[in-house]
């Protein structure tokens, strides 16, 4: 008997070995991670490095709690008695703070620890088919709990974050909304005075910030709307016949009279027909052509760019602005994001997120080439015949015009 239990101490010893080896090897990945060389799923190797840990924890201690049972068995009860009951507790134990996997290895171990201390006791091993069931079973309703444990953390977590992202824009969309309206309250005030102070060239002033204000206003308005139609087949777009270049050189003079800041310069062939939502590219465009004024430098250069290709149009919008670290461009076309170190530029972070709904329901792709400090480049690839997306969640099914 003694032989025995040495044999199951030196293999206990070896998994012992084995899982410490292990949490040293994902330790010492994580703490390069953490050192710079980390990829852009940052947070999800925290979360698994740390749920790791936590199981080799948990199954250690178990372990010892199996030796501790098993010596009881052997050495504490009667000759003649087993008690499985003692090895399923060390299962129910790990469905309370392990991973599903964790808690099958364990309730591997139990009734590997309760066969032996049968042998050892001699009692048949072909006897204990109810026992070991019994543990099993126990087994397996513990991994359910555990699975279930894990999703309604995991949906905490999402819910708490999703009510961050929500504050947050609310705090946002409040902060955008307080500068329009207060300068749009003062020259109403000065319009409605009835003073005749005012000259008329002053009050054409006034009516053209009034109007600027409230387009301002109506815009957010519009990408909160938006937002809220994309993903319920709400989302649409009405194509038709257009000159691409037409509407980019429109929206670069409109933006080059916005800004006065930039140099805004459009590389496109003389004409480039197809077919388009004209209003939804106009948004896209708007929004792009902003973004790269706003995180770029005055003075500094934006480039537009229109190419067919291969029967599609490449559509490109770049600056040398701050750049975008890779660990963040995940996270670019989510609702409500917006570029760390840029969070007192204006914006409620949804206009990527509408640029994409946009290019997704003409069938086509957008994606940004970038990093930190070298400038930004956005791309647009899309269909030059009929590309509205069919079947997709961002758009209702439009029949092709003749």
């Amino acid at each position: 008997m003694t032989t025995r239990v040495s044999a199951l101490y030196n293999s206990l010893a070896d998994l012992y070995l084995w899982l410490a080896k292990a949490a040293r090897r994902l330790d010492f990945g994580y703490q390069k991670g953490r050192n710079g060389n980390r990829p852009g799923g940052a947070s999800r190797q925290r979360r698994e490095y740390s749920q790791f840990r936590e199981d080799v924890i948990v199954v250690l201690f178990l372990i010892g709690y199996l030796l501790a049972a098993l010596v009881t068995n052997l050495y504490v009860l009667p000759e003649n008695e087993l008690i499985s009951g003692l090895y399923a507790i060390s299962v129910l134990i790990a469905a309370h703070r392990s991973s599903p996997l964790a808690v099958a290895l364990t309730d591997a171990l139990a009734v590997v620890f309760y066969l032996y201390n049968a042998a050892v006791k001699g009692a048949p091993v072909g006897t204990q088919e109810l026992s070991v069931f019994a543990i099993l079973m126990v087994g397996y309703l513990s991994v359910v709990i555990a699975r279930q444990r894990m999703e309604a953390a995991k949906q905490a977590k999402e819910f708490k974050e999703a009510q961050q992202q929500l504050q947050q824009f609310l705090a946002m969309v409040s902060h955008d909304l307080d500068q329009p309206l207060t300068i749009l309250s003062g020259h109403v005030q000065i319009l409605g005075d009835g003073t005749g102070g005012e000259s008329p060239a002053a009050k054409q002033r006034s009516l053209a910030t009034v109007r600027d204000m409230t387009q301002r206003i109506r815009r957010l308005v519009d990408d909160v709307e938006d937002t809220s139609h994309i993903g319920s087949n709400r989302f649409k777009v009405y194509p038709e016949r257009m000159d691409l270049v037409a509407l980019a050189d429109q929206i670069v003079d409109e933006q080059r009279h916005t800004s006065g800041k930039h140099a805004l310069v459009l590389e496109a062939p003389p004409s480039l027909q197809g077919w388009w939502d004209r209003d939804r590219l106009s948004q896209l465009l708007t929004n792009l052509i902003s973004n790269a004024i706003r995180y770029s430098p005055a003075g500094s250069e934006v480039r537009v760019a229109v190419q067919p290709l291969d029967g599609k149009v490449i559509l490109s919008v770049s600056d040398d602005g701050i750049g975008i670290p890779a660990e963040q461009q995940q996270f670019l076309f989510q609702p409500f994001s917006r570029l760390e170190g840029a969070k007192t530029r204006k914006g409620t972070g949804l206009g990527l997120y509408i640029s994409k709904a946009i290019v997704e329901a003409h069938n086509g792709q957008l994606w940004v080439e970038s990093g930190h400090g070298n400038g930004t480049s956005f791309y647009v690839s899309l269909p030059i015949g009929h590309g509205v997306a069919q079947d997709s969640d961002h758009h209702d099914i439009l029949q092709e015009a003749s």
